[in-house]
């Protein structure tokens, strides 16, 4: 089973003062707002997140 994930702008995964992670970096090479991931994968990017929103 496959997740997505959705981000209100790409400007929001490279903001300055946040290390781009790897998937970051994927939907920003990519020049898309939404990834599909796997499960697992689905589940380790939300346990890396900040407590602060990405898209505040």
């Amino acid at each position: 089973m496959s997740r997505c994930n959705h981000v209100r702008a790409l400007a929001d995964l490279a903001r300055a003062g946040w290390p781009p992670s790897d998937w970051a970096r994927v939907m920003v090479d990519r020049r898309r707002r939404t990834l599909v991931a796997c499960e697992a994968c689905h589940d380790r990017i939300h346990k890396e997140r900040t407590a602060r929103s990405l898209t505040s």
